[in-house]
């Protein structure tokens, strides 16, 4: 394995320091690269975080943007009603339950009029529509697994490890339930897959 993209703002929050501890292999988190692409795309310095209740708790995010815009607003945002109507499947665009979630979890973070909304839990693009909706054009939304993404293949290019075939392999693995898994990763992915229980 080059490296590990652990792909969930909770555990990036919350996890990163015992996983880089145990594990002699490259971690990279979702919070890091997300907050650094929103110091860079936040003219005004306000910065609002949608994410779980648990890496709201943990402040991860709002000590890392403290670091990295030094003076900026950051206001976090628990939206953990939002993680559970994604995996409930209400996410597709015009769903009236998607809008009322966004409309009630979000009030907040449209009164604090913010320049960059950090989607900070990887469910939250899902609802990117419904929440650009209500919050309008003026504030850009940035997904922290497109992000994470981003700063990867980068770290990866520097260290001359990018793959040099068409595509890769693709396992998907869980501890729980393969059916279930396979069964939301299809309505999240687009397409159907197969689950291994591990």
């Amino acid at each position: 394995v080059k490296a590990v993209l652990v792909a969930c703002g909770t555990v990036s929050s919350t996890a990163m320091d015992a996983l880089r501890e145990r594990f002699d292999i490259p971690f990279f988190g979702v919070l890091e690269p997300a907050c650094a692409e929103a110091a860079r795309m936040s003219p005004a310095g306000r910065i609002a975080v949608a994410a779980t209740e648990a890496s709201v708790r943990s402040g991860a995010f709002a000590k890392t943007l403290e670091r990295l815009a030094p003076g900026a607003a950051v206001l976090s945002k628990a939206c953990q009603s939002l993680v559970t109507l994604v995996e409930r499947g209400h996410f597709a665009p015009g769903d009236p339950a998607a809008d009322e979630a966004v409309r009630a979890e979000l009030a907040p973070v449209r009164d604090f009029a913010p320049d960059v909304l950090v989607l900070g839990c990887t469910h939250f693009p899902l609802l990117a529509d419904a929440i650009g909706a209500y919050l309008g054009p003026e504030v850009k939304l940035l997904s922290v697994g497109e992000a994470a993404a981003r700063a990867l293949r980068a770290h990866l290019a520097a260290e001359d490890l990018l793959a040099e075939r068409e595509a890769g392999e693709r396992r998907w693995f869980t501890s729980g339930d393969p059916a279930d898994f396979a069964a939301k990763a299809a309505r999240f992915l687009g397409h159907g897959i197969t689950a291994e229980h591990h």
